[in-house]
């Protein structure tokens, strides 16, 4: 595998996908963290490099580039202005941006995602929190639908990306930040509460408030369902760099993850 001392190009890169066994001509949703694989030549550039190398141009690649942080409804933001008064709630409230499209850049999901969100011919969803971009030939139509208030369901990227069986690909990241997982959350037996959203967003140059009602996803025991899934043969576990790595099918982990649910949650 390739040393994570040097720098690394993106042909050692494309051998370490290659020996992991990702299939050609593919819908990929990555999920990733490059300070794990090591020290890349041009930063994320490098790997979308090296999965163009392996998987080919007539491949689509799709990221999550959420952005929480134009919502007064997040756990964090109820954390962080908890014990302020009206007026410093107020002027909390008045510094959050309004999600733009075309220029809001992602938040906490690595640099990667904002690699393929800012490149060129990427299309992005138009949801201001959990928005998805992608490149590729298939890119338009797999972001084209995304509901206000279907944040990762039926009628998000996520349900394309299932009626496709993209590769799900975890680079350097736990299971507890695997997207797909919340479409499993949609589909399981109990029905998820909903709970109001409040988000800013831009139209035409001004600022407007959102508000809808939506389900209340909850990621927490993902990283359990990690742990079961990868004894399962259909994970497949490599290295990319320094970077543990898994990729499989993702109507399985789907599937696996609502069956998991319906037992355990």
């Amino acid at each position: 595998m390739t040393s994570t001392m040097a720098l690394i190009g993106p042909q050692p890169l494309a051998d370490d996908l290659r020996h992991l066994g990702l299939p050609p001509g593919e819908t990929y949703l990555v999920h990733s963290s490059l300070r794990t694989v090591g020290r890349l030549e041009d930063g994320p550039e490098t790997l979308l490099d090296a999965l163009w190398d392996t998987c080919g141009r007539d491949s689509t690649i799709v990221t999550p580039t959420f952005t929480a942080g134009n919502s007064t409804t997040t756990r964090a933001y109820v954390s962080r202005t908890a014990g302020m008064d009206e007026q410093q709630r107020l002027d909390e409230e008045a510094k959050i941006a309004g999600f733009d499209l075309r220029s809001s850049p992602s938040q906490n999901v690595g640099v990667f995602s904002e690699c393929v969100r800012k490149a060129p011919g990427a299309f992005r969803s138009n949801h201001p929190q959990t928005s998805f971009s992608a490149i590729g030939p298939q890119a338009r139509e797999l972001v084209a639908v995304h509901d206000l208030d279907c944040h990762l369901g039926e009628k998000s990227p996520l349900r394309r990306l299932y009626d496709n069986d993209a590769v799900v690909l975890l680079i350097g990241v736990d299971f507890d930040v695997c997207t797909c997982f919340h479409l499993a959350e949609y589909r399981f037996e109990k029905r998820m509460r909903k709970r109001r959203y409040r988000t800013f967003v831009m139209n035409d140059g001004r600022r407007e408030l959102k508000e809808f009602d939506a389900p209340d996803t909850d990621d927490r025991d993902f990283a359990d369902i990690g742990i079961a899934m990868t004894a399962k043969s259909f994970v497949h576990e490599g290295k990319i760099g320094g970077a543990l790595t898994h990729w499989f099918r993702m109507r399985h982990g789907v599937d696996f993850a609502v069956d998991w649910m319906n037992t355990f949650r």
